[in-house]
C-alpha cells in the first residue's frame, strides 16, 4: 500500500482556511467600525448651548458609518423635532476644542418629529503648510438650532442659537501632499562610494 504526502493535500486546505479565517476577521473589523456609536462629552460649551434656546428633546444616538483617510459620514438620529425650520450642523475639534477649518460639514435641514440624519465631514486643503501627513481631531461637535422667529434670521452661529453637543472621536486626517507640505526624510546610506560604479 502507497501512501500520499499529508503535505500534498494540506497545502490547498490550509490556504482555504487561512483565506476564510482572513476574510471573517476583515469581516468582524469592518462591522465593527461601521457600528462605532460616539459617546457625549459633558462640558461647558454643551451647557450654554442648552441653555441659550436648544430644543430638549434633540440629539439621541450619533454613528459612525463611513470613515476613510479625508471623510468621516455620521449617522444622528434625533427625536421631538417640531417644525421644518431646525437645522444640524456639525463641527469638528481640535484638542483644544477649536474648529478645524480644513475639515467642513454642511448643514442638513431636519423634517418635523423623529429620524435619522447622516453628516458627511471632509477634509478640504487650506493654503497653510502642514507640519505632518496628518492632521488630528478629538472631538466632534453637532449642533441642532432653530431657524424661525425674530432670532432665528440673525446670523449669531448656530452654538448660540442651538443645542450644542459635543462627542469624543479621535481621527487622523490624512493630508494629500503640497508644494507647501514640510516632510522630514532621513537619508540611509546604501553601500560606500567605493563600491559605486559610473
Amino acid at each position: 500500500m502507497k501512501f500520499l504526502p499529508m503535505q500534498k493535500y494540506c497545502n490547498p486546505l490550509m490556504r482555504v482556511l487561512g483565506l476564510f479565517l482572513v476574510f471573517c476577521t476583515m469581516a468582524m473589523h469592518a462591522a465593527m467600525a461601521q457600528e462605532q456609536e460616539l459617546k457625549p462629552v459633558d462640558d461647558s460649551s454643551t451647557a450654554l448651548g442648552s441653555l441659550f434656546g436648544g430644543n430638549a428633546s434633540g440629539i439621541t444616538a450619533v454613528k459612525v458609518v463611513a470613515n476613510t483617510e479625508q471623510s468621516i459620514t455620521l449617522q444622528v438620529s434625533v427625536k421631538g423635532i417640531q417644525g421644518d425650520a431646525t437645522a444640524l450642523s456639525g463641527a469638528v475639534l481640535n484638542k483644544l476644542k477649536k474648529p478645524l477649518a480644513d475639515v467642513v460639514c454642511e448643514s442638513r435641514k431636519l423634517p418635523a418629529g423623529d429620524g435619522t440624519a447622516e453628516l458627511k465631514f471632509q477634509f478640504k486643503q487650506g493654503n497653510g503648510a502642514y507640519k505632518s501627513g496628518f492632521l488630528e481631531s478629538y472631538f466632534v461637535s453637532l449642533t441642532l438650532a432653530r431657524k424661525e422667529g425674530i432670532l432665528g434670521s440673525l446670523d449669531l452661529g448656530d452654538d448660540v442659537l442651538g443645542d450644542n453637543t459635543v462627542y469624543a472621536f479621535q481621527k487622523k486626517w490624512r493630508v494629500s501632499g503640497s508644494a507647501s507640505m514640510v516632510i522630514p526624510v532621513v537619508l540611509m546610506p546604501f553601500k560606500s562610494a567605493a563600491t559605486l560604479k559610473p
